[in-house]
């Protein structure tokens, strides 16, 4: 989408939305080939994964909020990957994604946006900033393959929309007041970069923040990526 006005008119007008940072979590390992598609796609080539026991609203999403004191727990649960990951000599690249992140701001049974793109926190910084501060100078937006999504301030209102760059189609398109989404936004930040703090100490290894090539984990003899 082109960063004009135009869209702003048809903004639908809410109080409020959340923000959280979301760590994926999956309940399955996958112990194939990472070039095999019959392997990807055979359910043999998958063990499970015990999930941390610590409450969530969906099973495979844990929110800041819900890890929050809970982080030796996710910390075992990453730990358990690191070992599998081990005993079968698979390279850090090969489990990236098990670490990955997602962002979310929704509104209760309303408007939800989602971020695809954005796996690390690192990723997910200058959104966050800016909604802590949005500039009427500066709007933010962000374009993928698929998906594009734009923050416009406009006096004492902020415009959010979401879509398809592709296709043309608008998902979301809200307003909302400009200093509504800046304490959520703060919130959500520190949680997380406290969250990520504990378990790269537990782990040894800080995968959350942003991407890397290769991890040398202090939780298991084999470490992936050490030459």
């Amino acid at each position: 989408m082109t960063q004009t006005v135009d869209w702003t008119a048809r903004s639908a007008r809410i109080d409020a939305l959340q923000v959280e940072v979301c760590f994926l979590l999956n309940d399955t390992f996958y112990r194939g080939d990472e070039n095999s598609h019959a392997q990807l796609h055979d359910p043999a080539f998958r063990v499970p994964l015990p999930l941390p026991a610590f409450p969530r609203a969906l099973p495979l999403l844990a929110r800041s909020s819900e890890v929050s004191g809970h982080e030796h727990e996710l910390a075992a649960y990453y730990r358990r990957i690191v070992d599998q990951a081990a005993a079968l000599g698979k390279p850090f690249n090969a489990i990236g994604h098990y670490f990955w992140l997602r962002l979310w701001l929704w509104q209760e049974g309303g408007a939800a946006f989602s971020f695809p793109w954005y796996d690390t926190l690192g990723e997910m910084h200058p959104l966050l900033d800016w909604l802590q501060a949005p500039s009427a100078d500066a709007p933010y937006s962000d374009i993928e393959q698929g998906w594009d999504f734009d923050a416009l301030r406009i006096g004492e209102t902020i415009h959010l929309r979401q879509g398809d760059s592709d296709s043309g189609e608008e998902h979301v398109n809200v307003a909302l007041p400009a200093g509504a989404l800046a304490p959520a936004a703060a919130q959500a930040q520190k949680r997380a970069a406290e969250s990520i703090a504990a378990l790269a100490l537990g782990l040894g290894a800080d995968v959350w923040t942003g991407h890397l090539p290769h991890a040398r984990f202090g939780t298991a003899t084999w470490q992936p990526g050490a030459r």
